[in-house]
């Protein structure tokens, strides 16, 4: 398949009006630009009174729909090509659309007063606007290479303001036990639609919740400050002495990160400091091992033997190391969270798997993700279709639930259709073993996107494509705690990824044929 646009977009017509017109790239670019500075908002409540949506309803969800309106229509409909990563996207949603009007056959319990139309049309909105954050970035940003540098800048300004508002709320968390003046809770309640907007000894940025911020600052701003510093790259210019913008936004980032207290968020981004290391230790490994051959000069079945002994060792000392770092930050975080606490002051007892989850508080969890592996293991192949699991609950949840305050509340208060609150889950129980199949293959092209980033020679796009790759990394972990396709942070950074991996395509094939002429005979 050719990945590389087969014809220029128009330069006659309305079309070519319009990608001639600077006033027009720049109007997008600049929409585009406000939709990454709204990122942090991730429930705005004029909003939501508007449209009567929940409360998960970023603002930035609006802009990217409109770039739809604006760029993408007129894009595709001028020739321009979708990379080859949207087109798996397009046939999981595909996939997804079957599977909702496949799901109409089957016999799902009736709960509360939610018909299974109203419920697959709402899940089904979530899923457009999280195709919305990944395309527009995926063909706006790969119509132009210098576009990436731009919105890598308004990633950083997005950010500085996230990190700014948090260390003022961090302030007031260790400084004055987190008793917040008026005027700073009011102003929190223009960007959050909860009651009262911000948390006891937590902090929040300008999210619904901690956790929401931790999933920003996971799947967006830290693994790119974290890819810029490991390559010694900036998109400013401007130093503090030795120290760049994107060093100095992580150092405030990671901060910011362990005072949300997010044990998720906390954990995925160890899990891509892990994939570091790792990669650190297979290079060390390499090196000792040869360094092993040549210096005692070792020969025959001793050379397999050298290798796994080196290799064992180091992996021990990795998972050690990691294993003392999860733990010790565990133990700090313990003195400030009470759910850690729980885990270090309380002796543990093995009576049953949902009552140790109880013990280390995420019970709540393990009956939401147990619940869907039971739908799953009804359903198997195609799933209950989007938004139906929720249905199955009061059948399939195991009794261990109802003694939980929080899914006690959900039965006897709440109005709407719980769910699995676990994205790998959820897609296993609502479209089967072909759609998680359709996800993970679309997984697997993401990361090869980024190895072809990484092998460009240009140094942003290498950046970008390790940025896509700690971003997946985190996911694997973040998967188990979101389950919302609105949260729009992974699609947008994958956005990103494949329009790196698009330019990164088309320099190398352009290389690749200006290499092809040269061989030429003359």
């Amino acid at each position: 398949m050719n990945l590389i646009p087969s014809k220029p977009l128009p330069r006659d017509g309305w079309l070519g009006f319009l990608f001639g017109s600077n006033i027009y790239l720049k109007l997008c670019l600049l929409l585009f630009g406000l939709g990454i500075l709204l990122l942090p908002i991730s429930s705005f409540p004029l909003l939501i009174r508007i449209s009567g949506a929940s409360s998960v309803a970023p603002l930035s969800n609006l802009i990217f729909l409109l770039l739809v309106f604006i760029w993408i229509i007129p894009y595709l409909w001028g020739g321009g090509r979708v990379p080859l990563e949207g087109f798996l996207l397009l046939l999981f949603i595909s996939l997804v659309v079957f599977t909702w009007g496949a799901a109409l056959f089957l016999e799902i319990p009736p709960f509360r007063d939610v018909s299974i139309v109203s419920q697959g049309r709402s899940a089904f909105l979530t899923l457009i606007m999280a195709a919305c954050a990944f395309f527009v970035p995926a063909t706006l940003l790969s119509f132009e290479k210098k576009w990436i540098h731009y919105a890598i800048v308004f990633i950083n300004i997005s950010g500085f303001i996230v990190l700014l508002w948090s260390l003022v709320q961090a302030v007031f968390v260790f400084f004055f036990n987190s008793n917040y003046p008026d005027a700073l809770i009011r102003f929190q309640q223009l960007f959050s639609s909860r009651g009262y907007p911000l948390y006891s000894a937590r902090v929040t940025g300008f999210a619904y919740e901690p956790s929401w911020l931790a999933h920003q600052l996971v799947m967006v701003y830290l693994p790119f400050w974290l890819s810029a510093s490991l390559s010694k790259f900036s998109v400013h210019r401007r130093k503090l002495w030795v120290f760049s913008i994107e060093n100095l936004l992580l150092a405030g980032g990671v901060f910011v990160l362990f005072v949300t207290f997010s044990r998720i968020g906390i954990l995925s981004f160890m899990l891509i400091l892990g994939y570091i290391f790792m990669q650190l230790n297979i290079r060390l490994g390499r090196r000792i091992y040869q360094w092993i051959l040549n210096k005692k000069k070792i020969r025959g079945s001793l050379i397999n033997l050298t290798k796994v002994s080196v290799i064992s060792v180091l992996f021990l000392s990795f998972v050690i190391v990691y294993l003392i770092a999860i733990i010790g930050l565990g133990y700090v975080g313990s003195f400030y969270e009470p759910r850690l606490e729980r885990i270090f002051t309380q002796p543990l007892t093995f009576e049953g798997f949902f009552e140790l989850t109880n013990q280390l508080a995420f019970a709540e969890r393990a009956v939401y993700w147990s619940t869907g592996l039971e739908v799953f293991n009804d359903f198997p192949i195609l799933g209950v279709g989007l938004g139906n699991a929720g249905y199955f609950f009061p059948e399939k949840m195991p009794s261990f639930g109802y003694s939980l305050w929080e899914i006690s509340q959900l039965f006897n208060y709440e109005s709407h259709i719980p769910n699995t609150k676990n994205m790998w889950v959820r897609i296993l129980a609502e479209t089967g073993l072909i759609g998680f199949a359709l996800f993970l293959s679309w997984y697997y092209v993401l990361w090869q996107s980024g190895r072809f980033s990484q092998r460009a020679p240009d140094p942003m796009l290498n950046v970008v494509g390790k940025f896509g790759h700690f971003v997946l990394i985190g996911f694997l972990l973040e998967g188990f705690s979101i389950d919302s396709f609105a949260l729009p942070y992974f699609w947008f950074s994958m956005g990103l990824l494949v329009a790196a991996g698009f330019v990164s395509r088309k320099i190398l094939h352009q290389a690749n044929k200006t290499s092809e002429a040269n061989d030429l005979p003359r």
